[in-house]
């Protein structure tokens, strides 16, 4: 995943300003995982602290109705951040729901009984953060839901009530779900011409049979439009619960104070009952491709592996590892071949316009994707890719190339936590899906990756046999309507293949 980044390649928020904290590296997505917003104001402003998560600096407790209150001193910081992570997302979905965790996030953060919505945009949880000059963000990704508040420390009880009463409070009245329907319509559209976001959901359709990971967080259209606001209300009553509920503080804030915040707000929430469940796997990858015709402006295709969950720590990390090594940094092995033509020719034509990386850590196994986006030729660009997977299969991975990936992935989680928004994320997205002492544990685990285990999870993981692909072209002209993809869409064509690419 991407946490080093919680949402590292997916956002999916509201029109909020939603930061960019580090959600594994391997929500958004969801990453958990979506469209980002233009921000409300400027970014917080770095600071620099002691050990980025001394459990010293931490305090944890559970209410009695079992809302987990997770509070981190930051002495010095500029800034307070907020955040309420509830376990509700497309995890917890059934197919005739798809989409309801988003709207019924939708439904939050536009109008609250204490917040009502205005037409100039100034109202619900966005409008009583500005108030006091700060930023709202929120998000849905197949594993949770999030809401933030990033303000100045001395406004940090106005931040508390409003997210708590946008949380607990929405206003579910029938004219402002329509309204929610209708907003998160528009995102789903504006979605489905994104060819790397049209690429993902496409894999993780056709990677999965049974398990709601193959469904998009941000639902589908015709079945959110269908749901009767009754289910969005029960919706919201069964998984608005404290058992469902972590609230993190990072802050230049005592622990009391925090802890009190924390109590005073989210005390008389409903206990209800936890929505962890244990789902069956959907069995192993197996080689498989699709087609789809879409509304794009460019070709995309991705290639895919299951990924590992959250339940093994040193395979997440190793492979945070291997997508840093072939994403990031000034000129890696993989940037090389697609956008340069080789690592010995500056004149050879791009393989790819562009290509991406993505990996979510998630409560189960996700799928680790490489997508490229305007291909010259597209059997060789997929080669290139297979090889460098191959390379790292067969321990050909240099010593200085796995020193290089680990620092990169040090800097990244360091660099993505450096304010409070960012660590209130990392904190609240690994408690979600497994513990915050993930977070706390995460540059350690980063420190002891061996060469021998990148090349243990390649193998692990990236099979020649084991691997999806899918294919996005243009279509001529617009449609009235783009769509996320869907089972029997006429538009999508899938098939096995055997080995073509190893």
């Amino acid at each position: 995943m991407k946490l080093p980044r919680p949402f590292y390649g997916t956002n999916l928020g509201r029109n909020l300003s939603m930061p960019r904290f580090l959600v594994p590296i391997s929500l958004l997505g969801a990453l958990f995982v979506a469209s980002s917003a233009a921000p409300i104001h400027a970014a917080p402003t770095p600071f620099k602290s002691a050990p980025l998560f001394s459990p010293t600096d931490i305090s944890f407790r559970t209410l009695p109705n079992g809302v987990r209150a997770i509070v981190k001193r930051a002495p010095g910081s500029p800034t307070l951040s907020i955040q309420v992570w509830v376990r509700a997302g497309s995890r917890y979905e059934s197919d005739k729901e798809s989409g309801i965790a988003h709207l019924l996030e939708t439904c939050c953060v536009t109008a609250s009984k204490n917040q009502p919505a205005k037409e100039t945009g100034e109202g619900g949880l966005a409008g009583a953060i500005r108030k006091v000059g700060g930023d709202a963000g929120a998000l849905t990704s197949r594993d949770s839901t999030f809401f933030s508040a990033t303000v100045a420390p001395q406004f940090a009880p106005e931040a508390m009530r409003a997210l708590a009463d946008s949380i607990m409070r929405p206003d579910l009245s029938e004219d402002a779900v329509d309204d929610a329907k209708l907003e998160v319509s528009d995102d789903l559209a504006r979605r489905s011409l994104d060819p790397v976001a049209s690429a993902s959901d496409l894999a993780y359709a056709t990677a999965y049979s049974r398990h709601p990971y193959r469904r998009s967080a941000w639902g589908d259209d015709e079945i959110v439009a269908s749901i009767p606001i009754a289910k969005v209300r029960d919706h919201h009553k069964k998984f608005y619960v404290g058992a469902n509920m972590s609230v993190v503080i990072v802050g230049d804030i005592t622990f009391e104070a925090a802890q009190e915040l924390i109590r005073q707000n989210f005390a008389t929430l409903p206990a209800g009952t936890a929505a962890v469940r244990t789902l069956p796997p959907d069995g192993p990858l197996k080689d498989r491709e699709a087609f789809r015709r879409a509304t794009l402006m460019r070709d995309a295709v991705a290639l895919a592996w299951r990924s590992s969950s959250v339940a093994t720590p040193r395979d997440v990390v190793a492979m945070d590892t291997l997508l840093a090594l072939w994403r990031e940094g000034i000129d890696p092995s993989m940037r090389q071949k697609l956008i340069r033509g080789g690592p010995d020719s500056t004149d050879n034509p791009p393989l790819a316009s562009s290509y991406e990386v993505d990996y979510l850590t998630q409560r189960d196994a996700g799928l680790f994707l490489i997508t490229l986006a305007g291909t010259s030729d597209k059997e060789k660009a997929i080669k290139a890719v297979t090889d460098e997977v191959e390379r790292a299969r067969k321990g050909g991975l240099t010593a200085t190339e796995v020193a290089h990936a680990k620092q990169l992935l040090r800097s990244q989680y360091i660099q993505q936590a450096e304010n409070a928004a960012g660590q209130a994320g990392s904190l609240g997205f690994y408690d979600m899906i497994s513990s915050y002492e993930f977070a706390v544990n995460y540059l350690s685990l980063c420190n002891s990756v061996t060469a021998a285990d990148l090349q243990r999870v390649a193998q692990k993981y990236f099979a020649p046999n084991a691997l999806v692909r899918v294919e996005l072209d243009p279509i001529k002209g617009q449609r009235e309507r783009p769509e996320v993809p869907r089972p029997g869409d006429p538009n999508i064509i899938t098939a096995s293949f055997k080995g073509q690419h190893s």
